[in-house]
This record gives structure tokens, sequence and C-alpha cells, in this order.
């Protein structure tokens, strides 16, 4: 017990939260359940965040051109990674050449989680000036989270089930609707491939807010995880630990 105190002791001093701190003082057998989760929560972030700052820099691929285009043997080494598109102008972007064809679209923006490594190509069809980059999902993300638009997140610590408030405005957007789909995005248990664990899928238009609880729930033997968010650009949105 006294190990497992200094331990918690250690780990304590990495995290800044007055709160967390007073939890893992002497008496925090005590504590009380949503004490104890909230400081679960600062220091699975602290941890989030020195894995961050001692990783090497990722590379990244960035593509840039106008109108409709062929891009030939592009070459992505890391999996999984985030494919950010910006645009002016319907755009689809088609990935060819893997083990399957993955198409993204975008009016103006678009984040999406992408899992295959290899030489592709790449189908662009645009009105107008584009975008394309892809880089590595990275160590140093944390809840809560919070942005406008399509989002994915970096990987962040999940060391036991936790319920999260996923809350949503599309006031700001200009399309008529949207869907909001959140996933979880993690490795199977038993093989290596990558599964996007959806959250919601709610059909939202002008004015309508949205709020619900759901449960993010580990995997065994995986320590990496983020969440996708796919929306209009222009929806705000968040992502709460309850409590």
């Amino acid at each position: 017990m006294k190990k497992l105190l200094a331990l918690c002791l250690a780990l304590l001093s990495l995290v800044s939260a007055a709160a967390s701190a007073e939890v893992l003082a002497d008496g925090w057998q005590d504590a009380g359940l949503e004490a104890l989760q909230q400081a679960q929560q600062d220091i699975a972030n602290r941890i989030s965040e020195l894995r961050a700052a001692s990783a090497p820099a990722a590379d990244r691929v960035e593509l840039s051109g106008s109108g409709t285009s062929i891009l030939t043997d592009v070459a992505i080494d890391f999996s999984p990674a985030r494919v950010i598109i910006e645009c002016e102008g319907e755009t689809s972007v088609a990935f060819t050449g893997g083990d399957y064809d993955y198409t993204f679209s975008a009016s103006s923006y678009e984040q999406a989680f992408f899992d295959q490594t290899g030489a592709f190509d790449l189908l662009i069809e645009s009105t107008g000036p584009w975008a394309v980059t892809v880089e590595p999902i990275a160590d140093g993300g944390a809840l809560p989270m919070e942005g406008v638009g399509p989002f994915v997140s970096d990987f962040f610590e999940l060391p036991a089930p936790m319920i999260v408030t996923i809350s949503s405005d599309v006031e700001g957007m200009d399309a008529l609707l949207t869907n909001l789909i959140v996933a979880l995005c993690h490795q199977y248990e038993n093989i290596e491939s990558w599964q996007q664990e959806s959250l919601t899928n709610e059909l939202l238009s002008g004015g309508d807010t949205f709020s619900a609880d759901v449960i993010l729930q580990p995997v065994d033997g995986r320590t990496q995880y983020c969440l996708s968010v796919k929306c209009e650009p222009g929806v705000a949105w968040s992502i709460t630990p309850k409590g």
C-alpha cells in the first residue's frame, strides 16, 4: 500500500489540478467516486502530454493544387492518420490503389480518420483551389474537447470506462442539415485493424441543439484512443467527462 501511495504521489507532482492533489494526498482512500474519477482523468491527461512531449517530430504529407487533378504514387508510411482537406467549392478526394478505395468530400473543410499505408493515387475532383494534408495521429490528446466543424483528436488515455456528455449547437453552420457522427477510434482486441465505434449519429437542422451521455469503453490490451467528429463546418460541439 505504501508503494502504491508513493506512486500516486509521484504522479501527483505532474498534475496541476488542486482538487486532484487533495484526493491523492493522505486520506485518498476516503475520497468519493467523483473526486477519484476526476483525479484519474487529470493523471491520464498529464501522461498523454508527457508522451507527446517525448515523441519525435512526425512527418506529414502536404499537397495542393487547383481544379480536377490526378496525383500518382503518393506515399503514406504512417498509420493511423488525420486527413485534412481545405478547399473552395465542392471537392472530392479519392485515395485509390490500397486495400480499399477511400473517398473524402468537402465543401470548404474536412478532417477524417485514415488507417491505411502504402502508395496511393489521389483522384481529386474540384472546381477551385484545394489543399490536402495527411498527418500522423500523435499522443497528446486530452478530455474535455471542444471545437467547431470536423475534427480528429490526438491519442488520449482511457484507463477505465468513462461517461462523457456530447453536446452540439448548429447555429453557426451554413448548411441546412448536418449529420453529427462522433466515433471512438481504436484497434480491435485481437487484430491490428482499426475500428471507428459510433457513439452518436444524429441528423440536425438549423436551430437544433443536441446533448447525450455516452460511454467510452476501453479495449483489452489497447492503449491508443482518439475521437472523430463528422459534421458540417460551423457546427459547434463539445465532449466532456461527466461529473
